[in-house]
């Protein structure tokens, strides 16, 4: 998106509508309540709000989510120590889980890691060449079971 094509981004309220969402304000609610549609506002969400996010944590803006995720992370850490110290592992095991989760949020917060895109393409053959493309995938699979090498090769079989 070129810069400027973005009628939230140009509003003048810009910054009260991001601090709105984060603070969990519907997008219906932002929409009604500062004249833009709410597919507008679902696209500057999506495509604007972690570097806003990134810019409120470098100016240190008080008491924003990041410092409240922060918090939670010296929480998680005091009570898991704390529970390591009682040797109660299973909890120990708890806190670290609940610390790798909150890790996870800041850094999608911060727009630092994203979900994983997967792309699938459907291919159509015909019954024939399927077959043939069994048979030689089974061959090649086959031939490091049998002490043969591979001219390509191949992923071996898993064991389970």
């Amino acid at each position: 998106m070129k810069r400027g094509s973005c009628s939230v981004c140009e509003h003048p309220n810009r910054g009260e509508i991001d601090r709105a969402h984060v603070a969990g304000e519907s997008l219906r609610d932002l929409a009604e309540r500062f004249g833009r549609n709410k597919d507008t506002i679902a696209k500057h969400v999506k495509e604007h709000i972690p570097s806003a996010v990134r810019a409120a944590a470098a100016a240190d803006a008080g008491d924003t989510i990041l410092n409240e995720l922060q918090t939670l992370c010296g929480e998680a850490i005091r009570l898991q120590a704390l529970a390591e110290k009682k040797k109660d592992f299973r909890t120990a095991m708890a806190g670290i889980r609940e610390l790798r989760g909150l890790i996870e949020l800041k850094a999608r917060l911060l727009g630092d890691l994203r979900d994983r895109e997967i792309n699938i393409t459907n291919v159509q053959i015909d019954a024939e060449t399927a077959e043939r493309m069994a048979q030689m995938y089974l061959a090649r699979r086959a031939r490091p079971l049998l002490g043969i090498p591979n001219p390509v090769p191949v992923e071996s079989p898993r064991e389970e």
